[in-house]
């Protein structure tokens, strides 16, 4: 397997060796049969188990009942298997009885998805780099406006939770450049002169920034509280009223000095603002 002049080309796609070694051709073609969208479950799974199987000079000698014991399945289910993965042009099989030669093939298609999964994943880093830039120049910038030294802000205890919000903020980012320009300015526009807690300032503006871009937020997927109207002074002293006579009217055989009727009138009123805080 190591000699590239002993591993038969014909298995190989066009412009394989461009992008991949053939010491690696196993793996990536497991990578690849598994991308496939069109390969039904049973096909994958009969492909994770062929290459337990292979050979160094890309095939693997078999038998029926050996790949239908290896995959838990009956004959039937694997002869479907096989015969699916062999019509996507995933294997090439020489049958004699119960005998099977399997080579391991990757097609065209597949090179298009190892490629394409290979761009997708050079993509999802670079973002990730950037998204870490961008928290590390947020956080710089806000050292520098609020006159803190850089250490303390990238590393001391007390500005954990600042750093903490900031990157979470920046791993939403899709336009990270953009976003995080915005971020800092939100942070850091008309700074007081004299600040004593410059982290709890800056949680608040933080908390403004994602009113502003929701989006930003981790919790913008849960639902939000139902918002309660509180009634108006006016509304609501008529409504103890209300309900302090309707007690009343209840129960007329006690007798109820104003005092306390007043206090029933307090506690009522205390019980329906509590409730509606809540």
């Amino acid at each position: 397997m190591d000699n590239e002049t002993t591993f038969p080309h014909h298995l190989l796609p066009e412009g394989y060796l461009s992008h991949f070694n053939i010491s690696e051709f196993k793996f990536r073609w497991h990578e690849a049969s598994g991308l496939d969208p069109d390969l039904h479950f049973r096909a994958n799974h009969l492909a994770s188990r062929l290459t337990s199987l292979w050979i160094t000079d890309g095939h693997t000698l078999t038998a029926k009942h050996q790949l239908a014991q290896i995959t838990n399945t009956s004959i039937r289910t694997m002869d479907r298997a096989l015969i699916e993965l062999e019509d996507r042009g995933w294997v090439h099989v020489s049958r004699d009885g119960d005998g099977l030669s399997i080579y391991l093939v990757i097609p065209r298609h597949g090179l298009k998805l190892l490629l394409a999964e290979r761009q997708s994943s050079e993509q999802q880093r670079n973002l990730r780099t950037s998204r870490e830039l961008a928290a590390q120049e947020v956080l710089l910038t806000l050292a520098d406006a609020f006159r803190v030294d850089h250490d303390a802000v990238q590393t001391g205890s007390e500005w954990k939770v600042v750093r903490a919000r900031i990157r979470s903020i920046t791993n939403r980012m899709t336009d990270v450049e953009q976003e995080s320009r915005k971020l800092a300015y939100s942070i850091c526009e008309s700074i007081p002169q004299h600040i004593r807690c410059p982290q709890a300032l800056i949680s608040s503006r933080i908390d403004e920034h994602l009113r502003n871009y929701p989006h930003l937020s981790h919790r913008q997927s849960k639902s939000r509280r139902r918002d309660f109207t509180i009634p108006q002074p006016s509304a609501l002293e008529d409504l103890l009223s209300d309900v302090t006579n309707r007690m009343l009217s209840k129960f007329p055989a006690v007798g109820v000095s104003e005092p306390d009727r007043n206090r029933i009138f307090s506690s009522l009123g205390e019980g329906v603002c509590q409730d509606e805080h809540r």
